[in-house]
């Protein structure tokens, strides 16, 4: 039970990871308020069989690729969301997310480098690795569509800071106007006297704008890549990435609702275990006869 759970845990405290011990439980809160819940799934390249969960760890092989995937869903017919925007916080060493925050920094691009997604002449190739999807329709960039941001400012975005912000966005869709902290993909690539890669590494959270109301029984869904640093098998095996996101909108009033948490796993390196295996029958330590291989 929950009880017998809590004292484990709190026996192993620090040694969970050490050990090489991880919780094979996890609680899925995907809350919802006024017909609306937001959603969060993963998949790693390690078990992409199963597609996207909730509940799943992602797992990562070396330094893979972790698919993510945010849903809005504005259920029945408790009417429209407009000013819709979703905040997404990478996952970030020190960032105190879930219960034990993230114990390896996840990116856009390899290291924060390359040009997975964040490349301005691979604009035509967005789609791809970026996808927003309102109902059935794929969205495009623009003002018909929505806008994305990146957040590069010096510190982890906190809960407070992010339901701040959304709140801001859901009255006045132009609040991240002159802010130097939020860049679009064409000022992020601009940035650092031509030399994209000095600010890549420096993205810590994304913020998709949508430029449509979301009507009843839709979901707004966004599905995106990230990637595990170079040297993930050798520096966090069996370590975690922890993901969150904040919906923020209009409905009646101002609303913001946090998603439930994903988690990510590097896989250890694969072993292999070969050679004869024999039975010592009689006991005298020896490998003879009437010993079995």
């Amino acid at each position: 039970d929950d009880g017998r759970l809590d004292g484990l845990r709190d026996a192993l405290g620090e040694r969970l990871k050490d050990n090489g011990f991880i919780r094979a439980t996890n609680a899925v809160n995907c809350h919802s308020s006024g017909g609306v819940t937001p959603r969060k799934e993963a998949f790693g390249d390690g078990n992409s069989d199963g597609g996207y969960s909730t509940s799943d760890i992602a797992i990562v092989e070396g330094n893979g690729t972790v698919f993510y995937r945010l849903s809005l869903i504005n259920q029945g017919t408790t009417g429209e969301m407009t000013n819709v925007a979703l905040l997404d916080r990478l996952p970030n060493v020190g960032d105190g997310r879930g219960n034990v925050g993230s114990e390896w920094n996840a990116y856009f691009a390899e290291d924060g480098k390359g040009d997975l997604i964040l490349d301005a002449d691979r604009k035509d190739d967005l789609p791809d690795t970026f996808t927003v999807k309102l109902g059935d329709e794929t969205l495009s960039p623009g003002n018909n569509g929505y806008e994305l941001y990146f957040y590069t400012g010096d510190q982890n975005l906190t809960d407070e800071q992010a339901e701040t912000l959304l709140k801001q966005l859901a009255t006045d869709s132009k609040a991240l106007a002159g802010n130097e902290e939020w860049k679009t993909l064409d000022t992020l690539n601009a940035t650092n006297d031509g030399d994209p890669d000095g600010r890549r590494s420096d993205v810590t959270a994304f913020l998709v704008l949508l430029r449509r109301p979301v009507g009843n029984d839709t979901i707004l869904s966004v599905e995106y890549q990230l990637r595990a640093p170079t040297d993930a098998t050798e520096t966090a095996a069996m370590a975690l990435a922890v993901n969150d996101y904040f919906a923020g909108y209009q409905k009646n009033d101002v609303r913001v609702a946090k998603s439930n948490v994903a988690n990510a796993m590097i896989a250890s390196e694969r072993v292999s275990v070969g050679g004869d295996i024999w039975i010592d029958a009689n006991d005298d330590g020896l490998q003879n006869e009437p010993n079995y291989c």
